[in-house]
């Protein structure tokens, strides 16, 4: 008889110890992140350039941050998920008095970006923007899939995809 894997929970995934390998918790699995390539990094790099404009405004205004692989706490099917987006923006409303710049964010952004690797299946581009989008309420997802313009989803809101 196989064994069962055991589903970890939110509490249990927070206190495994850090390593160098980022990690997301799906399902009560521990999923490893992909190592990010050349363009993934700078794709990134570039989307964090033009959205620093922003950033260093919003943040003057305090209405926002504007972060880099920050991650957040989301629910998806009734469980916790621990996602990690490219990039996420959180407004300050969002920013409770008791969190943490060195810890998981524990709300859903506004607006969370996930580079996706061109090897990627398709089907697999669609799971992740709705799961995104299912869990509680994320503002805005916006997936990019390198050489596949007609590929790329820019969901407006929660249960609202649309293909560029």
């Amino acid at each position: 008889m196989m064994a069962t894997p055991t589903k970890l929970t939110l509490a249990e995934f927070l206190a495994l110890p850090e390593e160098d390998i980022t990690c997301e918790l799906i399902d009560g699995e521990v999923i490893p992140k992909m190592s990010p390539k050349f363009f993934h990094s700078t794709l990134t790099m570039t989307l964090w350039s033009m959205w620093s404009i922003l950033h260093n405004w919003s943040e003057s205004m305090q209405y926002d941050r504007v972060r880099v692989e920050w991650a957040t706490r989301l629910l998806h099917r009734d469980r916790d998920w621990v996602a990690v987006p490219d990039i996420l923006l959180v407004s300050f409303a969002r920013l409770t008095n008791d969190w943490r710049e060195d810890a998981l964010f524990l709300s859903p952004p506004e607006l969370a970006i996930k580079i996706i690797a061109p090897d990627q299946p398709f089907g697999r581009l669609v799971a992740k923007v709705t799961d995104y989008l299912t869990a509680e309420y994320c503002g805005c997802a916006l997936s990019i899939r390198r050489f596949a313009p007609s590929r790329c989803f820019i969901p407006i809101r929660p249960h609202a995809i649309s293909a560029i």
